[in-house]
């Protein structure tokens, strides 16, 4: 197993995967959505091109479960895309991602325990091999303590551990190798208007590679990143509204000397619209947020 199909599996695991999970971020919330489709414009001498270009789009069933994601390239093929199935209590219990990139191509399992929580996941091929299995074990009060992961010739193993403060808020994860070595760390603190995640890479001891400061609401609103001297590489910050919506983001990337931004744009609360700005505040592309809804 090369090192690219390595680390896809990690992100379908750690990143992806709980996301989907959660489905905070996959589902609608809005009635009777069907899709929603994005797409990029180009601005040039300030002016918004007529033609577009289709980036992605979601379609959801009539529970607002997302049910397919799909993402383009420039000329309009199909980049990936993911079809998830659920069960009858609407968890999901297969997802199936297609790429242009082969080797991405992954099918994803997913069983429970009796309380509806996941208990195992497990990535494949499209040829049904078995390329990691991930065992999840909870606690009495069902919070997840343990990821247990490896492939069938054991050759991948690592474990992740998560503790709990007393009030069942995160404390910290860890992430172990075979021979119990940490090969990565979050920690997590906590203060009056929110909370901050430190990432810690292989050299556990070194300053984090990167922070991320979190508002009461648990919108992200700063991310930081790190070379290996500690100096700044990037800082992201988000400007949320009273509601939550976030309506700015700005990057800043000091090495470069550059800082570039995103706006967005609602109409009564749903985002229609996002406009991207270069490094001299200048807009360049716009994206369009376009939805259909069931009858």
């Amino acid at each position: 197993m090369n090192n690219r199909t390595l680390i896809s599996l990690i992100i379908l695991l750690f990143v992806v995967f709980p996301l989907i999970l959660t489905s905070q971020t996959q589902d609608s919330k809005e009635t009777r959505l069907k899709s929603i489709s994005l797409w990029k414009y180009e601005v040039i001498s300030g002016n918004i091109q007529s033609e577009g270009t289709k980036i992605s789009s979601s379609n959801f069933n009539e529970y607002g479960k997302v049910i397919e994601q799909i993402s383009y390239n420039a000329d309009g093929t199909v980049l990936n895309s993911t079809i998830t199935k659920y069960n009858a209590e609407g968890n999901p219990i297969e997802l199936v991602t297609t790429s242009s990139i082969k080797e991405l191509d992954k099918r994803i399992v997913v069983n429970y325990n009796e309380s509806k929580y996941p208990s195992e996941s497990i990535i494949l091929d499209l040829n049904g091999k078995n390329l990691l299995r991930s065992e999840y074990l909870y606690d009495e009060n069902n919070l997840l303590v343990e990821i247990i992961s490896k492939s069938d010739d054991n050759k991948i193993f690592f474990k992740v551990v998560n503790n709990y403060n007393e009030d069942r808020t995160p404390n910290k994860t860890m992430m172990l190798d075979k021979a119990g070595n940490i090969i990565g760390k979050r920690n997590y603190s906590y203060g009056p208007d929110g909370y901050k995640v430190e990432i810690m890479g292989k050299d556990i001891e070194v300053m984090p590679f990167k922070t991320e400061s979190f508002d009461k609401k648990g919108n992200r609103e700063e991310e930081v990143t790190y070379n290996a001297e500690g100096k700044m590489v990037a800082k992201t910050k988000n400007i949320y509204d009273k509601g939550g919506n976030i309506l700015e983001k700005i990057i800043e990337t000091p090495s470069a000397n550059m800082r570039t931004r995103t706006k967005y744009i609602y109409d009564k609360d749903l985002l229609v619209e996002q406009i991207n700005y270069n490094k001299l505040d200048e807009p360049v592309e716009v994206i369009r947020i376009i939805r259909e809804y069931y009858d």
